[in-house]
This record gives C-alpha cells, sequence and structure tokens, in this order.
C-alpha cells in the first residue's frame, strides 16, 4: 500500500507541475494580447491621424492646382487676345 500512496503522491506533484506551466503560458499569452491590443489601438490612432494629414494635404494640393489653372487660363486668354488683335 506504501507504493500506490507514493505514487499517488508523485502523479499529484507531475499533474500539479504541468498545470502551473499551462497557467504560465496562458498568463504569457494573455499578456502578449493585452500588449497587441494595446499596439493595434496605437497602430489605428496613428493611421488616423497620417490619414487626416494626408487628407489636409490632398486639399491644400488641389486648391493650389485649381489656383494654377485658373492663371494658365488667364495668360492663355491674355496672348490668345493679344495674337488676335496683332492679326487685326
Amino acid at each position: 500500500m506504501n507504493a500506490s500512496v507514493d505514487l499517488t503522491w508523485l502523479f499529484g506533484i507531475v499533474i500539479s507541475l504541468l498545470l502551473s506551466l499551462v497557467v504560465y503560458f496562458v498568463r504569457l499569452l494573455h499578456v502578449d494580447f493585452r500588449r497587441m491590443q494595446k499596439d493595434l489601438a496605437e497602430v489605428k490612432t496613428t493611421t488616423s491621424l497620417i490619414k487626416s494629414e494626408f487628407k489636409g494635404g490632398l486639399e491644400l494640393i488641389n486648391l493650389r492646382v485649381g489656383q494654377l489653372e485658373a492663371k494658365i487660363k488667364q495668360i492663355e486668354a491674355f496672348f490668345f487676345n493679344s495674337k488676335h488683335y496683332e492679326q487685326d
């Protein structure tokens, strides 16, 4: 009977150690998921910040292109009118 008690005690220790390892790795996994969640939130905020900056920059570029197109049309109209008057 003494050998079965020793085996039971040994199995209890082994199972306890294995469960401790499982709990340790689950905790590590949980910490990694929390970090990943935090990093993902930072990436989302950074992405939205970059997106808004590019959107503002694009609006400024479009505004500038529109102004340049208007100036080119004025210059073309001026040269067209001056050539038209020179031909007359």
